[in-house]
């Protein structure tokens, strides 16, 4: 007698499952702003992502609603685990990690965020579309470089007390 062995995973992916939680949590951050329960479905999401993109792209999606709610350090940490993850996503991880250091006034971390970003960029292309991810946004290098300006003045003043 032939037993067969069917091997099931704990939680099968399901893309139109992901495509309709990742719209609501959308929906709730952009509409009801209800940005607590919209962390809780990205994390859910992001520890089912099928792939290192779309664990990104969750990823960036966490962080970027810790920092609508102004928990920077949480944000920080969201984003550094983006970096390793792909390529694409990497220079807005780090122009997002410049913004959130910003707000915790490490000028001094914000400006290499930016230039780690600035000199992605520059080894590209200098502007980078992330319309295709679904995000709204396309980061420049003019815009990136203005940010490290502006960090490193505000560093400077820092320095002078």
């Amino acid at each position: 007698m032939d037993t067969q062995l069917v091997q099931h995973r704990p939680m099968d992916f399901d893309q139109n499952r992901l495509r309709d939680v990742w719209k609501h949590a959308c929906f709730l951050v952009k509409v009801a702003y209800d940005l607590d329960w919209a962390v809780g479905q990205f994390e859910m999401l992001e520890k089912q992502a099928p792939n290192c993109l779309i664990k990104a792209v969750l990823l960036l999606n966490i962080g970027m609603t810790h920092t609508l709610q102004a928990e920077y350090e949480h944000a920080e940490q969201t984003f550094k685990k983006v970096l390793p993850l792909h390529r694409f996503m990497a220079p807005l991880a780090h122009y997002l990690l410049g913004l959130v250091r910003f707000e915790l006034t490490e000028y001094e971390q914000a400006q290499i965020s930016f230039k780690l970003c600035a000199y992605i960029l520059k080894q590209t292309d200098c502007n980078r579309s992330y319309h295709s991810l679904g995000l709204d946004f396309t980061l420049s290098h003019h815009l990136v470089q203005e940010n490290e300006e502006i960090a490193a003045y505000e560093w400077t003043l820092k320095q002078k007390g």
